[in-house]
């Protein structure tokens, strides 16, 4: 006979299983009942969200969600959770080590005032360009994707839809209002983090003084001031490959668990900002597995 803490925890994992079962039956219902069944469940009586062309990326997410809460209720039946005990115990060790290493040497100082110099150039750089009218794909992204966080989020009928960075101007916008500025505020405020994160990039690959320099030329080159003005994924894109080539120099030499989960995190947002982000990613593991052997301890860079 089943011990009575067993059918406690199965009990509790009743809910989940139910949550997930119905996820996967929306993923595998066709559109035509879909659409009613999602209506029925809205206050307004309509799902203006989804759409026929759309529904299939809804049915993925229902999907989706239904494994991952199957996959709760199993874990939950199975009394399974301390397994991951060890997994967060090393995540949290990993992540102190990590932080631990970006304490800069009293010596550096001078150069991270340098950078923060550098950075109000480059928000001086691109504030004329700022406030002058959208061009024809900003003003697309605004009023085909970004005016909705559901459009933003699931419609791709083009291209033109930079999903992460149209999210990011969808909530730029409810905030701060329908502006070209802030339209542009997501791709502004990236282009001008690529001034630290080519700083932290190019002080790990060679030393502070090349850094210094590479800061300046991200914060003065004309091509990166209009992509940082310009309502366009790209400078997220480049940003996310700055911070994971970072990253791959650390794990390239040192063990780190932390530092893997935000070369993942940081390389799904930029595959979710433009799937040219494949390129910078695929360059990334290339390197690594051509690389040198990871020494045990993480240690703080010189």
């Amino acid at each position: 006979m089943m011990p009575r803490r067993n059918w406690i925890s199965w009990l509790f994992a009743a809910l989940p299983a139910s949550v997930g079962i119905f996820g996967i039956i929306l993923a595998l219902l066709p559109y035509g009942i879909l659409k009613p069944f999602t209506d029925s469940l809205m206050p307004d009586g309509n799902f203006n969200s989804l759409k026929s062309w759309n529904a299939e990326v809804f049915k993925v997410l229902f999907g989706l969600g239904g494994l991952v809460f199957l996959g709760l209720a199993l874990l939950t039946g199975l009394r399974r959770w301390k397994l991951f005990g060890p997994f967060f115990k090393q995540l949290w060790a990993d992540a102190g080590h990590f932080f631990a290493s970006l304490r800069p040497h009293k010596d550096e100082l001078g150069f991270l005032a340098a950078v923060l110099v550098i950075m109000v150039l480059a928000v001086i750089y691109r504030l004329e360009y700022i406030y002058s009218s959208l061009h024809h794909d900003e003003a697309y992204t605004y009023v085909a994707f970004a005016h909705s966080l559901f459009s933003a989020a699931t419609d791709y009928h083009l291209p033109n839809n930079h999903v992460f960075h149209s999210i990011l101007v969808h909530l730029s916008t409810r905030i701060f209002g329908i502006q070209p500025w802030a339209v542009r505020l997501p791709a502004f405020t990236a282009g001008v983090l690529l001034v630290p994160a080519v700083y932290w990039l190019a002080k790990r690959l060679y030393d502070r003084w090349t850094a210094l320099g590479a800061a300046l030329l991200v914060a003065w080159l004309p091509i990166l001031i209009n992509y940082s003005t310009n309502a366009r994924g790209y400078t997220l894109v480049a940003l996310f490959t700055l911070l994971t080539l970072t990253l791959g120099s650390i794990v390239r030499k040192q063990k780190n668990l932390f530092a893997w989960i935000l070369i993942s995190l940081f390389s799904a947002l930029g595959l979710y900002t433009v799937p040219v982000m494949l390129f910078p990613f695929g360059i990334l593991f290339a390197w690594l597995f051509f690389g040198n052997q990871v020494e045990p301890v993480l240690t703080r860079p010189s």
